[in-house]
């Protein structure tokens, strides 16, 4: 059995990203290989990946975090995330650490914390080495060897012009890193750069690729602007942006929206378009990750909601699981992960918000997989409403529920949305 761990690690961050906005941080992205194929189960990596990642923001109240996928000498995939700003301290360090799993192995030396662990989920090296006044930097060594990859041939741009706006200049620097491993000449600029001078540029270096990432909830209007800029018509445009953004309901017209950050699979693809005679199903495999079980739960206690739920799920092409209740529905997680969760907020017995509690508690745990959860409930008072997100679920939906409504949560929300259909 084999994954591709780059596209793990990009999965991962792309299910912390809303949280990473939720705090205010400033957020990096990099991969140094562009597809690294490994021996060994994904499910339990997306774990270990999935809880340091959620550890490693428990340790940072404010700066940036950069988050760095790589290969040691011996073949073995690496993490290391780093943290630059306030960092936590006092016990709230003390429990971040306990929830790692590493404990200090040398001595302190003023501010200077350093420890060490294993993944319980995957017996990963750890090693933290923490600053109190500087920040912090978490590397990870997993345990799956890479293994080689023959006669795999990646698309080049050739040096085809991409013009990327970011929302700050170490995300920059991550992504042009990233596009020029695939043969792309960047172009950047911030998000207060005159829109004058992009319209200058189009008439002298005109982009073939145009990526706009963007943060905040709705579309500034200089980011509008740019990205209503008269592109040649072959220009490939795409909005980047964390899972969970109203923006995803806000594309322009001839705009692909895709989550932040851009997979090594989706630049393949995004670079593909500039060789007519490559043939994109060759990147199927062993670059892209093996296709996971479109399964969507559906819980409640309610066998006529159950039908309904369950008719909805097959016409956006997942295979539905049911559950009656809380409980169930934990125990259903626990042994397999869905892609989604659409949870009843009102039952009997463990009602959904005591569940979703105990699903986000497996999930920060590592023993179950991350994946987003849908409150749904005819009760739908503010009350109700704050309690469920309090709780850990991503969105709220007002029953009776209709199938436009829960598609456009999911194409938000999830990394394997529904299909596109006419409903």
């Amino acid at each position: 059995m084999t994954f591709d761990f780059a596209e793990c690690l990009t999965h991962s961050a792309r299910m912390v990203a809303p949280r990473i906005v939720a705090q205010q941080l400033a957020c990096t992205f990099d991969l140094e290989v562009v597809t690294l194929r490994v021996h060994g189960d994904a499910d339990p990596v997306v774990r270990c990946l999935h809880r340091l990642l959620l550890g490693a923001l428990d340790l940072l109240d404010a700066g940036l975090i950069s988050v760095l996928g790589s290969v040691d000498d011996k073949g073995f995939p690496t993490l290391r995330v780093t943290g630059a700003g306030a960092a936590a301290r006092g016990d709230r360090l003390d429990r971040a650490l306990r929830a790692l799993g590493v404990h200090t192995s040398m001595a302190s030396q003023g501010t200077l914390r350093i420890c060490a662990g294993n993944c319980p989920i995957t017996a990963a090296t750890l090693r933290l080495v923490h600053d109190e006044f500087e920040g912090f930097v978490l590397d990870a060594r997993l345990p799956c060897q890479a293994i080689a990859v023959r006669d795999l041939r990646l698309p080049n741009a050739q040096g085809a012009v991409a013009w990327a706006r970011l929302p700050q200049e170490p995300a920059g620097d991550s992504l042009r890193r990233r596009l020029e491993r695939f043969g792309w000449r960047v172009r950047t600029c911030g998000p207060q750069s005159p829109i004058a001078s992009s319209r200058s540029r189009l008439l002298t270096e005109p982009p073939a690729l145009v990526i706009a990432y963007e943060m905040t909830a709705s579309l500034p209007a200089l980011t509008t602007e740019w990205l209503d800029l008269p592109y040649p018509a072959a220009t490939t445009r795409v909005l980047c942006t964390p899972l969970g953004n109203p923006i995803f309901e806000q594309v322009p017209v001839g705009w692909r929206v895709l989550a932040f950050p851009l997979s090594p699979w989706e630049i393949a693809l995004l670079t593909a378009a500039q060789e007519p005679a490559f043939d994109v199903d060759t990147l199927s495999d062993p670059l892209r990750d093996a296709q996971p079980m479109r399964k969507l739960l559906i819980v409640d206690d309610n066998p006529v909601n159950q039908a309904v739920m369950s008719a909805m799920a097959e016409a956006m092409g997942y295979e539905p699981v049911q559950a009656d209740d809380g409980l169930q529905a934990v125990h259903i997680c626990e042994q397999e992960a869905p892609a989604a969760v659409l949870m009843d907020v009102n039952m009997p017995g463990m009602d959904g918000i005591e569940a979703t509690r105990r699903i986000r508690d497996g999930q920060r745990a590592g023993r179950i997989a991350p994946f987003p959860i849908l409150g749904a409930s005819a009760d739908a008072t503010d009350a109700n409403r704050t309690a469920s997100l309090a709780a850990g679920m991503d969105t709220f939906l007002a029953k009776p529920l209709l199938i436009q409504d829960v598609a456009a949560q999911l194409r938000r929300l999830c990394l394997d949305p529904p299909r596109q259909a006419p409903w």
